[in-house]
């Protein structure tokens, strides 16, 4: 049997659950309540000895009365304009469970801290354009980044013996994400 959970996690279990049974996925809600109860990862009750005794999901529920069935949405709700009292985040109004960088549930003031763009982290960019944009790059590049990079890039292609019109554009580009300034 793997460790027992800590209380954060029991309880985080118990309100997904009950969040679960309060919209459409009523049978994943039934199935998360069975391996609560098979894994023991419910919380033990203590008697008035002192003594902790297994309990059923249902008596959890009963003793967690004051507890709403929407009480995770509403803490997830909550959480996001706490944050952004402390650290604001990089697009106001926009709330999101799953952002990266300045948009992240999870961020500190190291992840918010500005970078501005060099030649290298523009002639870094994957056909024109990167997968994802690094979290603490803030402002966009300027017109002048860009020539420095194909400066750059057709040195290396003079260099390499390779030519513009040999190579296409997408070429170009994916060769300037090799170049190092």
């Amino acid at each position: 049997m793997a460790a027992a959970p800590t209380q954060i996690e029991a309880e985080l279990y118990y309100l997904i659950a009950r969040f679960l049974q309060s919209g459409p996925c009523n049978k994943s809600a039934q199935v998360l309540v069975q391996e609560l109860e098979e894994h023991q990862l419910i919380p033990r009750r203590l008697d008035w000895e002192g003594k902790e005794h297994r309990r059923s999901f249902e008596d959890l529920v009963a003793a967690n009365a004051h507890i709403p069935p929407d009480y995770l949405l509403k803490i997830c709700e909550r959480i996001g304009p706490l944050l952004d009292k402390e650290i604001p985040q990089s697009v106001p109004g926009v709330q999101t469970l799953l952002g990266v960088g300045r948009q992240s549930l999870l961020r500190d003031a190291k992840d918010c801290k500005s970078t501005l763009w060099n030649g290298s982290a523009f002639a870094a960019l994957h056909r024109g354009r990167p997968p994802e944009l690094p979290v603490n790059y803030v402002k966009p590049p300027n017109v002048g980044f860009f020539f420095v990079a194909l400066t750059v890039l057709e040195l290396y292609v003079d260099q390499t013996g390779l030519c513009f019109s040999s190579a296409g554009i997408k070429d170009v580009c994916h060769m300037a994400s090799y170049i190092t300034f």
